[in-house]
């Protein structure tokens, strides 16, 4: 069995100093908000996405997942009636 952690109590801390928690604490991987990152995930660079997996490599702290994807943004809804919302 492995445990994880969600990197939303660590929202303020630089992407490093989560990994390097997450691993302290004995955790085997990181689930990572997008909110935590940017409001919306469109906007986290390719570069950031490679940043977080030299971390996960360097710290031997798996990405467990992504959740709410949704949070912290604004008009993404996936049970909206209109197609073009959905869409988005």
């Amino acid at each position: 069995m492995k445990f994880c952690i969600c990197n939303e109590i660590f929202q303020d801390w630089d992407l490093r100093d989560q990994f390097q928690a997450t691993a302290q604490m004995g955790f085997d991987a990181l689930e990572i908000a997008p909110f935590t990152i940017d409001n919306s995930v469109r906007n986290i660079t390719s570069q950031t996405r490679e940043h977080i997996r030299q971390l996960s490599a360097q710290f031997e702290v798996e990405i467990a997942g992504i959740h709410w994807l949704l949070a912290g943004t604004t008009g993404y809804h996936v049970t909206d009636p209109d197609d073009t919302v959905r869409d988005e």
